[in-house]
């Protein structure tokens, strides 16, 4: 009960409460078979459509954003957002912001509280099997830790900056492609 959905199938399947989806097919919840979500808004067509019930307070704006996890407090703006990519499930994400195209599109594992703003596959990939794994990094701007899996505590603020660093921690790179070849 208590869910706003507009469009073609927002919300279609549904049975959670306090929920705003609005675009075609936005929190459907398309092949979940428990299909229970709450305190979400959902903006854009398929935003949401695949999200893993369990999710809340989560908000996911732009086409096919915040699909294929189970999302607790995340902000994901831009296409295909905290993933778009049906490759890579999560099942435990939490605290994330994802401002960008495609910003962490196919992250997988425990990305928890990592900040990534910027266009192109910004931290794609970021994964961890521990909640400290793959979590607590900061990047701003176009491809930003493009290749980044488990590393953690890491800050990159630049063009490409970080783009091959997939295990380091604790990095600091600032600058064009500041640290492109560190891994």
């Amino acid at each position: 009960g208590s869910n706003i959905g507009i469009g073609r199938q927002a919300l279609f399947r549904n049975e959670g409460r306090s929920n705003v989806a609005i675009g075609q097919a936005a929190g459907s919840m398309d092949g979940q078979t428990t299909p229970i979500i709450s305190y979400n808004v959902l903006i854009g067509a398929q935003a949401g459509a695949r999200i893993l019930s369990g999710s809340s307070q989560a908000v996911f704006v732009g086409y096919n954003a915040g699909n294929y996890g189970t999302y607790s407090d995340n902000i994901g703006i831009g296409g295909s957002v905290l993933g778009g990519d049906s490759t890579n499930r999560d099942t435990d994400a939490t605290k994330n912001i994802a401002i960008g195209a495609e910003a962490m599109r196919a992250y997988a594992g425990k990305a928890n509280q990592n900040i990534v703003i910027g266009h192109g596959e910004a931290a794609r990939a970021v994964s961890g099997s521990t909640t400290s794994e793959g979590s607590q990094n900061v990047g701003i701007g176009y491809n930003v830790f493009r290749n980044i899996t488990t590393g953690a505590t890491n800050v990159a603020l630049g063009y490409q900056a970080g783009y091959a660093n997939t295990t380091g921690g604790g990095n600091v790179f600032l600058g064009y492609k500041a640290g492109y070849d560190a891994t």
